[in-house]
């Protein structure tokens, strides 16, 4: 019994720390998964604390709702495929190709920055 809990929280660790963005990479397939499924509040809490600072967590939060809404248009996210991933210190370029189960695809260009223990989005514009 003492096993299985202790396993049993291992694994929630191990979880937890995988979706809060445990390299750039894991952070932006996270991101597109959430907004694939339409849980914003889990892509939301992959975005910079800079980020929501600077745009507002309910314009954002509207921003995501929208691009699930257009996700699914597509036929929904199928898959997410890194291509590239630069890291220096605490800021990386993430390169990732999104695909829609309509068959088409968008290449995105992601920037993140160290925060914590994890990697957050944090767009440019």
């Amino acid at each position: 019994m003492k096993r299985s809990l202790a396993l049993a929280a291992c694994a929630c660790i191990i979880l937890a720390v995988a979706c809060a963005g445990g390299s750039p990479a894991s952070a932006v397939k996270n991101f597109y998964k959430d907004i694939g499924e339409g849980k914003i509040d889990d892509a939301l809490g992959l975005l910079s604390e800079q980020t929501v600072a600077t745009v507002g967590r309910e314009k954002l939060r509207t921003g995501l709702q929208k691009a699930t809404r257009d996700a699914l248009d597509k036929g929904g996210i199928t898959d997410v495929q890194i291509t590239n991933e630069q890291i220096a210190n605490e800021i990386a370029n993430v390169t990732a190709v999104v695909k829609y189960g309509n068959g088409t695809t968008e290449t995105e260009k992601v920037r993140l920055v160290k925060e914590g223990s994890g990697w957050r989005l944090q767009p440019e514009k």
